[in-house]
């Protein structure tokens, strides 16, 4: 399950943001393409999705500044909650993030039917 900030999480808002710390062990490994291919042309809601799934897969690094973990899968929910998008509008994002070779789809997901239990499809950065 990703890891919310406390501004993800709601303890703290934007009022209480007061500048950026220095770069010694506050920043996030983060590839040039989302600044110079996806914000320019994408949707906010794309931009979000993609950089919620930046921030937990590389921001969280080891004592010498590695990537903890360079893949990780997240689900409909994690992606609703943690990049804050509407449940309405998550499926137009993912195929738009999709459809743009930001991300993958790691799993189909499946509903639920008579004698098949459901699945939550998982989504991965593309690298």
């Amino acid at each position: 399950m990703p890891v919310l900030s406390p501004y993800q999480a709601g303890v703290l808002g934007a009022s209480d943001f007061s500048g950026f710390r220095s770069l010694e062990a506050n920043f996030v490994y983060c590839p040039n393409q989302y600044f110079d291919v996806l914000l320019p042309g994408s949707s906010r809601g794309c931009a979000r999705l993609v950089g919620y799934m930046l921030r937990q897969t590389l921001g969280y690094l080891d004592a010498d500044g590695n990537p903890i973990r360079e893949q990780v899968e997240f689900s409909y929910n994690d992606l609703i909650s943690g990049a804050n998008i509407s449940r309405g509008a998550i499926r137009e994002t993912l195929d738009e993030a999709l459809k743009n070779h930001f991300i993958r789809c790691a799993r189909s997901g499946r509903a639920n039917e008579a004698g098949k239990a459901g699945r939550t499809a998982l989504y991965t950065l593309k690298w």
